[in-house]
């Protein structure tokens, strides 16, 4: 019985065509690998209408301040400070009512310190409300002020449409992490390159 077998010159080219190829499919991928950062933000969906493209400055959000104790309408004000004092992120928080709402609340039932509660349609904001909860905030927890602020800048980040990240970024979900590991209460690169790519 005859064997049918490839000649053993093109079982030999075929070999050496897919060398070359699993040799430039590797060096694409040590390439991207090598090529910077992987994008290391997240998006919540919808985002505020009426601002400029994402690139072009800037995103203006008119945000009402509610009735807030004294500790965290500071942190407020210094977390609108954080963001419209980058030069690098395209958004400026400016005071006004009909878009955000910032305020606080007692809420011991929760193991959140802040939160934002949001509206959409058509992939847009209808409204967005940020809480700090000073069950956590006020006196009995004794949360240093940078702690406090850096609440403030992550819940103005979900506000426009930022979600939640990982790594020492503002956006990273837990304060402790924010404050205790990263020493952060201010926007970072991957926070600032979320904005840019929504506003």
């Amino acid at each position: 019985m005859r064997k049918f077998l490839l000649p053993i010159p093109h079982q030999f080219g075929k070999r050496h065509t897919l060398l070359p190829a699993t040799a430039s499919l590797l060096s694409i991928c040590i390439l991207f690998l090598s090529s910077g950062k992987v994008l290391a933000y997240n998006l919540e969906g919808p985002k505020w209408a009426g601002q400029p493209a994402p690139g072009h400055c800037c995103a203006y959000i008119y945000v009402q301040r509610g009735p807030a104790t004294t500790y965290d309408q500071t942190a407020y004000t210094n977390a609108i400070a954080a963001w419209n004092n980058d030069d690098r992120a395209l958004i400026f928080f400016a005071s006004g009512a009909g878009m955000g709402y910032t305020t606080d609340t007692y809420n011991s039932g929760t193991s959140l310190d802040g939160w934002t509660n949001y509206g959409s349609s058509n992939g847009y904001f209808t409204y967005a409300n940020t809480y700090l909860n000073y069950y956590f905030t006020g006196d009995t927890k004794n949360y240093p002020d940078g702690r406090i602020q850096g609440i403030a800048v992550h819940e103005l980040g979900h506000s426009v449409g930022l979600a939640h990240a990982s790594g020492c970024v503002i956006m990273v979900a837990a304060s402790y992490t924010r404050w205790y590991t990263c020493g952060i209460d201010t926007p970072q690169t991957d926070d600032e390159n979320g904005i840019n790519a929504l506003y």
